[in-house]
């Protein structure tokens, strides 16, 4: 394991980290100044260990929240503050130029928003007033009681998504994995949280309807080509499904798998999942029981980054997964950054940051 300390260049920095690649950091730093807020786009170069500054803004008003997305080339800027508008920015990666900027009006509140790619941008809006009878249609087609589209940058157009799936479950279950050069999208339909979803099976007795947590794989081409042909349908395979008597929860992915976590609420028995999409084939990796595991592993939290500081090769040897249930050990270089982490174990914030790097890095 190496630790790099760069506490010299985040302390006391109002920083949020956005990408994170095998050669460089990205990260966004706000000013606050006089009812304006500045907003300063950064990159860290890892072998220099240098800062440089790729692009800034002068937000005249201080509510607007940013969504920043890396790619290889370019970087996708969201400003919104929950209204029916937000503003998309197109930048060039290497010179921070501006490549294209649009102001794009929502029917509804806007919610939430994920590229598919550098192209394509879903995004999700809440009901309002003066759109209630489109909701309500839109509720026909799809079941959701929010509405979802898909924005086009070259094109400049909007597509209502018909797709009950991807409208329904929201940005955050939307997964992308890209698998030698093809982009993949993990569908996550969890039935509530896993509290919820224990109860259910305690009182199944009372119980006539279908409980059921579905994790579902599809090409992300299928799926743009639907929607933007205002399709209902996509081909999709269900790879990890339970019903009531148990629960199926998504781990992570790698450059190959999907891990999945099932647990048969009766036994009380878990188990790590895999799922290979060239051959469709899916693996135990590990059964474990949670409370032995923890007691073996020390975390550390480090503002935004985390480091598990023990026993990484072991790891690496008996299984596939880090924090049970959350995470997955990858084979490539990664940072560790574990937001969620800190939830899980409770951990209070420290006020400094270090970045860890190490030949198993670990992805949510």
């Amino acid at each position: 394991m190496t630790v790099i300390d760069i506490r010299n260049i985040f302390s006391d920095r109002n920083i949020a980290l956005i990408d994170v690649t095998a050669t460089h950091l990205y990260y966004t730093e706000k000013k606050y100044e006089n009812g304006k807020c500045d907003l300063y786009i950064l990159e860290y170069n890892r072998s220099s260990r240098r800062e440089k500054l790729v692009t800034n803004y002068s937000l005249d008003d201080p509510s607007l929240i940013d969504h920043i997305y890396v790619f290889e080339k370019t970087m996708m800027i969201v400003l919104e503050n929950g209204s029916n508008s937000l503003w998309l920015i197109e930048i060039d990666k290497k010179s921070g130029g501006e490549l294209n900027r649009r102001k794009i009006v929502c029917t509804g509140t806007f919610t939430e928003c994920l590229p598919l790619d550098n192209q394509h941008l879903l995004i999700y809006t809440s009901p309002d007033q003066m759109n209630a009878e489109v909701f309500r249609k839109y509720k026909e087609i799809t079941g959701c009681d929010y509405l979802c589209y898909m924005y086009d940058l070259k094109t400049n157009q909007k597509h209502f998504v018909k797709i009950p799936i991807i409208a329904s479950i929201g940005s955050g279950n939307v997964k992308l994995m890209n698998i030698q050069g093809e982009s993949y999208l993990i569908l996550l339909d969890p039935f509530g949280d896993e509290e919820t979803k224990e109860n259910y099976f305690k009182e199944q007795r009372w119980i006539n309807t279908d409980i059921r947590d579905n994790i579902w794989f599809c090409k992300t081409s299928d799926a743009i080509e639907q929607m933007e042909s205002g399709g209902e349908n996509i081909r999709k395979q269900c790879i990890a499904s339970a019903d009531i008597k148990a629960l199926v929860r998504y781990m992570g992915s790698d450059l190959d798998k999907v891990y999945f976590r099932a647990k048969e609420f009766k036994s009380s028995i878990e188990k790590i999942c895999s799922f290979d999409p060239e051959t469709s084939s899916l693996q135990l990796v590990l059964p474990y029981n949670t409370q032995s595991y923890m007691k073996n592993i020390d975390y550390y939290l480090l503002d935004f980054l985390y480091i598990i500081s023990e026993a990484l090769d072991d790891l690496w040897c008996i299984s596939k997964m880090s924090a049970p249930g959350y995470f997955v050990i990858q084979k490539a270089l990664y940072f560790v950054v574990l937001r969620q982490l800190a939830q899980v174990l409770h951990y209070q914030q420290r006020d400094y940051i270090t970045i860890c790097t190490t030949n198993l890095g670990l992805s949510n």
